[in-house]
């Protein structure tokens, strides 16, 4: 069992950008996703309702939509379930968490081209109708942006390459996307902030705590370097074994590239590139020199680089800006 996460104290969230709505159909949206959920609505359905033009914005007219449209059981309180979903929006504020539904102009479009009528989320691994966001969303839209992942006990020289390759990529431009866990995922971050740029941590659990707790100040310093933390998961659900494999099908789907710097081949890292594959998103692993190449923590980058589909090899953060499409060099 994961141990207790750290809930972020008052003096923690000073500085956080506050939950800010661009504009009151956001601000519906939202609340639509939020009561639909709690109606026990599956998230395909939330998508579908969230992508249709016509979008209640109050309990009364929420509770007709919901009759109207058949989406209801007997004995379901859609207007009660609005109202509650105001109340959790304005805890999320409070918290400085900002609510972004499908179809927000803030949700990352990457995201969204996976869950759209003609993909039907199948490539996604499952339907995300909101992100909760603590910082700036700006770098879930960025279109340069490169996922940095690994073992969280990573060898010597795995360590190194995964905060190198953090801190070249952030260098040249690109959003650097992990998962705040232990080992390559905090030095992606560290990388990534060393070289001033934009990261976005992607978490298994509600944002009102941070896993693994000594990793507090590390979320600190992404979100005040302009980075962010998102979630699929409300405040208050702690962090459970079956979310990480499902949150490492966001950090795939937000990235124009996967690195892979070191797995021992049994580990999350390697669901993040089966999530990847079956996304279409290229592949690239970490090469290590011989010296390095039998560690135990190196064990699956050897299967990655010689099995079928075969990963790009990758010995530098320049090696993996050549494997990605001309496009993703280019100004947004």
């Amino acid at each position: 069992m994961p141990e207790k996460p750290r809930s972020p104290s008052k003096q923690d969230t000073l500085g956080l950008t506050r939950s800010a709505v661009v504009t009151y159909a956001d601000r519906s949206r939202a609340c639509l996703a939020l009561a639909l959920r709690e109606l026990k609505c599956r998230p395909r359905g939330v998508v579908d309702a969230l992508g249709a033009a016509r979008l209640p914005n109050a309990g009364r007219e929420f509770a007709d939509y919901w009759h109207a449209d058949r989406l209801g059981l007997d004995g379901t309180d859609p207007a009660g379930a609005w109202e509650r979903a105001e109340r959790n929006l304005e805890r999320c504020d409070d918290l400085a968490i900002t609510v972004i539904a499908y179809g927000d102009p803030r949700y990352p479009t990457r995201l969204a081209a996976l869950q759209g009528p003609e993909r039907r989320g199948a490539a996604l691994g499952g339907y995300v109708p909101l992100l909760y966001c603590r910082g700036s969303a700006a770098g879930l839209n960025d279109c340069r942006s490169v996922a940095v992942i690994g073992t969280r006990t990573p060898s010597a020289f795995g360590r190194r390459r995964a905060r190198a390759f953090g801190h070249d990529l952030a260098a040249e431009g690109f959003v650097v996307v992990s998962g705040l866990a232990r080992g390559c995922d905090t030095e992606a971050h560290w990388g990534c902030i060393d070289a001033a740029g934009i990261t976005v941590a992607v978490l298994a659990h509600g944002l009102d705590s941070i896993y693994p707790p000594e990793n507090a100040d590390l979320a600190d310093r992404l979100i005040g370097a302009g980075g962010c933390l998102v979630s699929e998961y409300p405040p208050g659900t702690p962090p459970r074994r079956r979310a990480f494999g499902q949150r490492d099908r966001i950090q795939s789907a937000l990235a124009e590239l996967v690195v892979v710097v070191e797995t021992p081949g049994d580990d999350g890292t390697m669901i993040t590139v089966d999530h990847a594959r079956r996304q279409r998103r290229p592949v690239g692993c970490l090469v290590h020199p011989p010296e390095f190449a039998s560690a135990e923590a190196a064990a699956g980058n050897s299967r990655l680089l010689s099995g079928y589909p075969r990963a790009i090899p990758l010995k530098t953060p320049q090696d993996a800006l050549a494997a990605m499409r001309p496009s993703a060099h280019e100004a947004c």
